[in-house]
């Protein structure tokens, strides 16, 4: 929680590095939160909360992945590649993912202190990104075709009603 509330009093800070765990630590508690308000709106029959909340939380979410970029060695300019659908957030998921960028480099010390990871263990994580990517478009691609034969089943059924 102490992760969310650091990258929060930080929430106009660009410069710098931020380290994978606070930017997952960051991410995971946006997501508990984005829920539990997702539910409050559904009991208070609006959406102006989440709404509320997902305005309030932009800057310091964009703060912190431009740190979370910079940890890796790229320009927070990469963002902008958000944009482009589908393929754009799958890249910046993968940025996120990478392990920090050992010693100092332009944006600043290493956070971690100089450790080092070997590329090795980014292609795993990567590959693994990957392959749950793949099965999660083979699920939805699944589960629309189910419903597209539900859809043509019932569309048959109620056509076939005798007079």
């Amino acid at each position: 929680m102490n992760y969310y509330f650091d990258v929060l009093k930080k929430y106009v800070v660009f410069s710098g590095r931020a380290t994978r765990k606070e930017y997952w630590m960051f991410f995971l508690f946006n997501v508990i939160v984005s829920i539990v308000l997702s539910l409050v709106d559904t009991f208070l029959g609006t959406h102006i909360v989440i709404q509320i909340y997902t305005l309030a939380i932009l800057l310091p979410s964009l703060t912190v992945l431009s740190r979370r970029l910079h940890d890796t060695g790229r320009s927070a300019w990469w963002i902008l590649i958000g944009l482009v659908p589908f393929i754009g957030g799958f890249v910046l998921i993968i940025f996120a993912i990478l392990d920090s960028q050992t010693g100092t480099n332009k944006y600043g010390d290493n956070p971690k202190g100089n450790t080092y990871v070997s590329q090795k263990a980014n292609v795993v994580l990567i590959v693994i990104l990957v392959i749950v990517a793949v099965a999660l478009m083979m699920v939805a691609v699944s589960a629309a075709g189910l419903k597209h034969i539900l859809d043509n089943t019932r569309s048959t059924e109620g056509s076939s009603v005798t007079k």
